[in-house]
């Protein structure tokens, strides 16, 4: 009975050892699955992890190139509908207007001719050469920053947003110069004695200095520009007219004669009522005359004798009044206009020349010349009282300063012309020729030939230099005031000639030059 006792409790204790033991080994295996479980899930989580970074990096990647692909090709089409207009104008648009649909189109508005853009696209048309119909580019940023360049049909990567300012016009006036960056922001420089630099102050500046933009410019940029002697005036992206500088005669047009060392708008009140400014012309300190949204001439400030204003009338002007368009002008429009000394030409649309006031002797316009004409450069101090591009392309002016046959032109033909003389000098008349180099003739008192001389005039065309900073360069857009300005190829500035009060822009005064300098860029 004893060893019965002892065999029960060795079978019970051996039962539960034996549990206890499979308790334990489940337990371990249970462990051992949860363990195995949970750094599965920590793979599987960091595997997902690197997998939809790959797949952000290649998104953005394709993004990207789909956003360039995108610009690209809104690029080349808009450089395909230009040169189209171009081919049935004859000339490329003024500008282009935005409708707040990712839709670009000139203006006034073709819809044949409109440039569409993807979201997120900036695209920016600017008439190449100051307005002139020789050259266009068309810009865009994409998402990497990089801004693209069309110029021809032609895409090649410029330069990295935030550098590389270049020049879309220039404006030289008798003693300063203005210009408009590529930021289509004005900039001016030289004589400030009357608030012409439109920055607010009285100083000159032998560097380009922002017109200010706190007042009427304010969130605009500016499309066009004039310098005249005392007086500056631009067009801005509302299409309306703003000037600065002296107000004597009413000639910064806002309904004053006070002078302003900031921009005021132009009054739209009286004969400019319900229009918009397509082009604007600063002569000496007389009058500023402009064509209109109706392709109409109107003038503001002194009238004096001389008829300065073309209304057949005496009186000065404080607000834009309407050039007489009953008698010559009648059933004609105008699609170039010079303001000069007390007079302005305009080419109408019979492509003849009509003057009126200064030497032109009469207070309404008369037909100065039967040939035919392109367009027009008036004196802003006498001599050369208008020079101007025949139907032929060849140069003529109205007065002593006709260029004689042959010389450095002999053979070619112009495409663009500007007359320039300051207070004291008689005039100087610079081109731009069909091999897309700068020519002058008239006086040289201040190296206004560019050639390397200075001194004795000449009625023969002689080639400004290109063996400094213009080697290897064309010009493309000229003006003449005092000094020549011209922008280059680089879409850089230069200038010669008069430098008395800091008109060449490169940090000098008091020093003519008599080949082309740099200008410094703000």
């Amino acid at each position: 009975m004893m060893i019965n006792f002892i065999k029960f409790m060795k079978n019970l204790i051996d039962t539960n050892l034996n549990n206890q033991i499979s308790q334990n080994q489940a337990e371990k295996k249970y462990l051992n699955q949860r363990a195995f479980t949970i750094v599965e899930l920590i793979l599987v989580i960091v595997v997902i992890g690197i997998l939809s970074i790959i797949a952000l990096v290649s998104y953005i990647g394709v993004n990207n190139r789909a956003a360039t692909a995108s610009m690209q090709s809104d690029l080349t089409n808009g450089s395909n509908q230009l040169k189209l207009y171009f081919i049935q104008h004859s000339s490329y648009p003024t500008s282009m207007s935005f409708d707040g649909k990712n839709t670009y189109c000139p203006n006034p508005v073709d819809s044949n001719f409109c440039i569409k853009t993807s979201p997120g696209n900036s695209l920016v048309y600017t008439p190449g050469g100051g307005g002139t119909p020789q050259t266009f580019t068309l810009d865009a940023t994409n998402v990497n920053t990089v801004t693209y360049r069309i110029t021809e049909n032609t895409i090649a990567a410029l330069y990295v947003a935030g550098g590389g300012k270049t020049w879309l016009q220039i404006s030289a006036g008798s003693d300063h110069t203005c210009g408009i960056l590529s930021d289509h922001n004005a900039y001016c420089w030289g004589d400030n004695a009357s608030g012409q630099l439109g920055n607010n102050s009285l100083i000159n500046s032998p560097v380009p200095v922002p017109v200010n933009t706190s007042g009427v410019l304010s969130g605009k940029t500016i499309t066009a520009i004039s310098a005249g002697a005392y007086v500056t005036c631009a067009i801005a992206s509302d299409s309306n007219a703003y000037c600065w500088g002296m107000g004597t005669g009413g000639v910064l047009g806002n309904g004053a004669s006070s002078q302003s060392k900031v921009p005021v708008a132009v009054s739209t009140a009286g004969a400019l009522s319900g229009k918009t400014v397509k082009s604007i012309s600063v002569g000496s300190d007389w009058a500023v005359c402009a064509i209109a949204s109706d392709n109409k001439p109107y003038c503001w400030g002194q009238n004096t004798s001389a008829g300065a204003l073309g209304n057949n009338s005496a009186i000065s002007s404080n607000i834009p009044v309407a050039v007489l368009t009953t008698g010559v002008l009648s059933g004609k429009t105008v699609s170039s206009i010079s303001s000069g000394f007390a007079s302005a030409c305009v080419v109408a649309s019979d492509t003849y020349l009509y003057c009126w006031g200064g030497s032109f002797g009469g207070r309404v316009p008369i037909l100065t010349d039967g040939s035919g004409e392109k367009a027009v450069s008036t004196s802003p101090y006498g001599g050369a009282d208008a020079c101007w591009i025949g139907l032929d392309d060849y140069p003529y002016c109205y007065g002593s300063d006709s260029p004689s046959g042959g010389g450095a032109l002999g053979g070619k033909t112009i495409k663009s012309i500007t007359v320039g003389s300051d207070l004291t000098n008689p005039d100087h008349i610079c081109v731009i020729a069909s091999d897309n180099n700068a020519y002058c003739w008239g006086d040289n008192t201040n190296g206004d030939f560019g050639n390397g001389t200075a001194g004795s005039g000449s009625l023969a065309p002689h080639a400004v230099d290109t063996n400094g900073v213009l080697s290897g360069k064309t010009v493309s857009s000229i003006s003449s005031g005092g000094a020549t300005c011209v922008i280059a190829s680089d879409g850089q500035a230069y200038c010669w000639g008069l430098d008395d009060m800091g008109e060449l822009g490169n940090n000098t005064t008091g020093t003519n030059s008599n080949v082309p300098v740099a200008v410094t860029v703000p």
